[in-house]
């Protein structure tokens, strides 16, 4: 959608995998526990250059 909103997601992310140990259960959120969609294989090289 190319809004900026100054977040930096890398740092959100691991925020919120700390959220268990600080409430004392599991919470109920994907992303953290997917990650960034880069995260799990590496950007192909040829996607980089578009």
């Amino acid at each position: 959608m190319s809004i900026t909103t100054n977040i930096d997601l890398q740092k959100l992310i691991a925020l919120s995998r700390t959220l268990p140990a600080l409430v004392g259960h599991e919470v109920s959120g994907q992303v953290a526990k997917a990650g960034r969609n880069g995260d799990l294989h590496p950007v192909p090289e040829y996607v980089r250059s578009i």
